[in-house]
């Protein structure tokens, strides 16, 4: 029986604070799970049916998992059987991963509300109207949220009560979901910009232009942060300034955001292939070819990367290598996040079922 201790990324506002989960891990959107992978399928532990698309990815905690889906609904199921704990309905799409924390799940949907769910019951806590569409995943650190919204407005919350702490207008949609790091917030907007935004007070450090829309979630290392834009390039900037340092350009849009373990830099593209980079040179290092378009981010845990493209299949592929380990088949498009946990990989599809392989 496969047993690993999975970290869950916990961002702590002080001591004895609870842990929290949400999208790509932790707020610097590494991508990285600490926990046991699943180097070889074994079986379909289970599926479940959420009856419409599923386009986000899903979020694990330790005793259940969560997902939202196209027609608007939010539901938990446990880990072990895929059983069915509670479904709450929004009245619009849920495309985006929540995050979690102390018994309370946060997520925004289509309807323009953002909510805070309590995850024994799966009632509301309560709900904040933002006005248009909640368009990306949020970021919770140190007791607010933060997420963007369709009309191009980041709002932050105080995440006990909803209410408003501040809100930053920027040129268009946000689909990147903010990254939040040493009390900055960046995140991309669909004008092709990249901001830096003060996590306390909402104000403009600085902008940094791209020649095309950004849907990526921007990934926070030390003093760098990497970003993909629909021109094709990866951006690789000086967090403080915002000044470029290097980019690598691929054959084809970059939707999602990218993972980095070391001298290599992975990131998948609208050009069908997932790319390994090498941060030294910058030159390639190999690319893998999916039948399809990539608009999910890889996922990297236990010396494996994992990955779900349009065609359909889920691939898992050896990060040094760039070689196939396993893949699986769903029934429809794979464009969300995938989590590791414990021997098990989840995931969603546009057939509207949520996987758990092991």
């Amino acid at each position: 029986m496969k047993k690993a201790l999975i970290l869950g990324v916990a961002l702590l506002a002080g001591c004895g604070a609870p842990k929290v989960e949400m999208y790509r891990a932790d707020a610097a959107h590494s991508g990285i799970y600490d926990t046991i992978g699943v180097p070889e399928r074994e079986a379909l532990r289970w599926s479940v049916n959420g009856g419409s698309a599923i386009k986000g990815g899903p979020l694990v905690t330790d005793k259940a998992i969560y997902f939202g889906t196209e027609a608007g609904y939010i539901s938990a199921v446990s880990l072990r059987e895929g059983r069915e704990l509670w479904r709450f309905k929004s009245a619009g799409a849920v495309q985006t991963t929540p995050a979690h924390s102390a018994e309370r799940l946060y997520v925004g949907s289509g309807d323009g509300g953002f909510y805070a769910i309590n995850t024994k019951s799966g009632q509301q806590v309560w709900r904040f109207d933002a006005g248009s569409a909640v368009t990306s995943a949020p970021a919770l650190v140190g007791g607010a949220l933060y997420f963007g919204t369709s009309d191009g407005r980041l709002i932050a919350l105080n995440a006990e009560d909803g209410r408003e702490l501040w809100r930053f207008t920027s040129n268009d949609a946000i689909y990147s979901a903010p990254a939040v790091v040493d009390g900055l917030v960046y995140f991309g907007d669909n004008a092709g910009y990249l901001y830096a935004v003060d996590a306390k007070q909402g104000s403009e450090l600085w902008r940094f232009k791209t020649l095309s829309n950004i849907t990526a979630a921007p990934l926070v290392h030390a003093d760098q942060i990497i970003v993909g834009s629909h021109d094709g390039n990866l951006y690789v900037l000086d967090r403080k300034s915002g000044q470029p340092l290097w980019k690598y350009r691929a054959q084809g849009a970059i939707a999602a955001a990218a993972v980095l373990d070391g001298e290599s830099l992975y990131f998948s593209s609208q050009d069908g292939y997932l790319y390994a980079i090498n941060t030294t040179n910058q030159k390639l290092k190999w690319r893998f070819k999916s039948r399809d378009w990539f608009k999910a981010p890889p996922t990297l845990a236990d010396g494996l990367l994992y990955i779900g493209g349009y065609d359909q299949q889920f691939y898992v592929v050896d990060p040094r290598s760039g070689e196939l380990r396993w893949q699986f088949r769903s029934n429809g498009p794979i464009s969300g996040s995938a989590v590791v946990s414990k021997g098990v990989v989840y995931f969603g599809s546009g057939d509207g079922r949520l996987y758990a392989v092991e």
